[in-house]
């Protein structure tokens, strides 16, 4: 015959069984690491100005899992050959950008610049201003450089842009034979349909076909 000790020994057992079912019933399933969705990352790094950031806004909205390339660097505004050269800022929102995203596979460099920015000066200006951008970038990765020219107005919505992006490829092709960098996505013409009211930056359309390009070269 069971004694009253043994008999509480008994139940408190049967309580402590039921209760560690219970457990094992509401505690959530271990997650297989191999069929985990791993959200890709943004390894594409990219250097420019306004209308070099806008393409990547339009990127990021094209659907949720497009994520490798940088996020907007809204500090890019306004970074032009000859700016990136003279003003640190730039740099500064690289550097920041990249200790925030990790490793970088590939470069995205936009050639950019106003007429006026050049206008009168030596021949070869465009070039010693890219070679300097270059050697800054190098400082900070090893990555290939994937090189556009900025894209054309054919509308002449931009008074500030004429002759630029005509002699950006020039450029481009120099830097190419050189072997310092490849030929990245050729950006759309900025029709009229395409720009905002201003006529230099895209809008929201500009934005998308400029982004869909990006998806197309960079995944």
């Amino acid at each position: 015959m069971m004694t009253r000790p043994r008999r509480r020994l008994a139940r408190l057992v049967a309580v402590m069984l039921v209760l560690a079912a219970e457990l094992a019933v509401l505690a959530p399933a271990p997650v297989d690491a191999a069929s985990a969705p791993v959200a890709p990352p943004r390894s594409v790094a990219y250097i420019g100005g306004s209308i070099t950031r806008l393409p990547v806004v339009g990127y990021h909205r094209l659907k949720p899992d497009t994520n490798v390339l940088w996020p907007d660097v809204r500090a890019y505004g306004k970074g032009t050959l000859q700016t990136w050269n003279t003003l640190p800022g730039y740099w500064q929102a690289f550097d920041q950008t990249l200790a925030a995203n990790g490793n970088v596979e590939r470069v995205w460099w936009m050639l950019t610049i106003h007429d006026n920015e050049y206008a009168g000066r030596p021949p070869g200006q465009l070039r010693a201003w890219a070679d300097d951008v270059l050697e800054q970038l190098r400082a900070r990765t090893s990555a290939p450089v994937f090189v556009s020219v900025m894209a054309s107005y054919p509308d002449r919505t931009c008074r500030t842009i004429n002759q630029a992006p005509a002699d950006l490829a020039a450029l481009q092709r120099d830097l190419i034979a050189d072997g310092l960098v490849q030929a990245g996505p050729v950006m759309a013409p900025l029709t009229r349909d395409l720009v905002n009211a201003a006529g230099c930056h895209q809008n929201r359309a500009g934005q998308r076909v400029h982004g869909q390009q990006l998806q197309q070269f960079f995944g």
